[in-house]
């Protein structure tokens, strides 16, 4: 038999660079849609449906096996999603701390969101 064994991984690397290429596109497009949720639904229920998208983000990056690629797509949509409310309802919770604490709080909610594209390249390395 002729086979060809591919000693490199380009096609997997441009996978992972569309996947966060969609997941970037996915958490830059969703705040304007959250505060139209956010209005209609409240805070606290879209902090909910983002809990329940960020476990299914999770669990979908659990079940990527050879064969199951298309799951990466699904995980950095859902997480995408999750982290763009929890950016966005989490300044709610600022309005509870004083204002000495305030702007730090503040700063940790949004830095916790915005570094989750660290874990990408994480997974990326670990593969």
């Amino acid at each position: 038999m002729n086979e060809t064994i591919i000693l490199h991984c380009d096609p997997r690397t441009e996978q992972y660079k569309l996947a966060l290429t969609v997941g970037i596109w996915f958490y830059n497009l969703m705040p304007f849609f959250i505060g139209l949720l956010i209005n209609y639904f409240g805070s606290r229920f879209v902090k909910l449906v983002a809990a329940l998208f960020h476990i299914a983000g999770w669990l979908t990056l659990a079940f990527v096996e050879p064969g199951k690629d298309y799951l990466i797509f699904l995980h950095t949509i859902f997480t995408s999603i999750s982290s763009a409310i929890i950016l966005i309802t989490g300044f709610a919770y600022c309005r509870y701390f004083g204002d000495g604490v305030r702007a730090v709080i503040s700063s940790i909610v949004s830095g916790a969101s915005i570094s989750s594209t660290m874990w990408f390249s994480i997974f990326q390395v670990n593969h």
